[in-house]
């Protein structure tokens, strides 16, 4: 964990440049982190990298900082995308923060014939996953996709990149096994259904893709929630494990 105030702006970022920030951004570093003229702070926006800037004006209805210079982007990004099925508010609000944490790099909501809600705040869910990046250390942002059903997920999703699904019948392999297999198929994407669990017939026709691999992650049935940030901390040691041997 790091004590430096970060800070995503939706600006490009070059050296000496000023930025002006939005109340929210002002009431957040002048209010909670309790930042005053000259304070130092690391700023990004998803595209490049982490800079650092300073605070150089600081009004009641203004706050400036001026980029320094240039700190470096991250080498190691995920490239895991997560499809969910949409969940009730706080289900969701916690696994799009908890998914952002985790490094995932697109967040795909998803409904099925069991999803137990249908509406989605985008900007509420962006300032999330803005707000999980900002504590977590990460230089870029989730991309969120608007909702789609699994019906149209699975005719648009791409034949070469491979689809994991959490299979909560408990008939896939386990769950490291499934990633560890030495093939041509690997995960570039973990999907994980709705509370009540997906149809059989919504099972069977996401089985008859050669792109989607079932897995499980063992005998208790979990939340969905739950389910998801199990697997992706999985997927996470497991690409740890193999760069550190490389």
């Amino acid at each position: 964990m790091s004590n430096r105030v970060r800070l995503f702006v939706e600006t490009s970022l070059r050296k000496d440049g000023i930025i002006p920030l939005n109340d929210k951004q002002m009431h957040y570093i002048t209010k909670v982190m309790r930042l005053g003229l000259g304070n130092k702070l690391v700023v990004f926006n998803g595209k490049d990298g982490e800079w650092h800037a300073e605070i150089i004006h600081i009004s009641k209805r203004l706050c400036n900082i001026k980029i320094i210079r240039f700190v470096g982007k991250s080498e190691n990004e995920s490239d895991i995308s997560l499809v969910f099925s949409l969940l009730k508010r706080g289900a969701t609000d916690l696994l799009v923060e908890k998914a952002t944490e985790l490094g995932v790099s697109r967040l795909c909501p998803m409904i099925s014939k069991r999803t137990n809600t249908f509406k989605v705040n985008a900007n509420r869910l962006k300032a999330i996953s803005i707000e999980a990046s900002e504590q977590c250390g990460r230089v870029t942002v989730p991309i969120i996709e608007q909702p789609k059903t699994l019906g149209n997920i699975l005719a648009e999703w791409p034949r070469q990149k491979g689809l994991l699904f959490l299979d909560e019948s408990g008939s896939g392999k386990p769950i490291l096994e499934v990633l560890r297999e030495k093939t041509s198929w690997q995960a570039h994407a973990i999907l994980v259904g709705p509370e009540g669990g997906f149809t059989p017939a919504e099972r069977d026709k996401m089985l008859q893709n050669s792109f989607i691999r079932p897995a499980t992650l063992g005998e208790r049935l979990v939340r969905a929630e739950t389910a998801a940030i199990s697997a992706l901390s999985i997927y996470n040691a497991i690409m740890a494990i193999d760069h550190y041997k490389n």
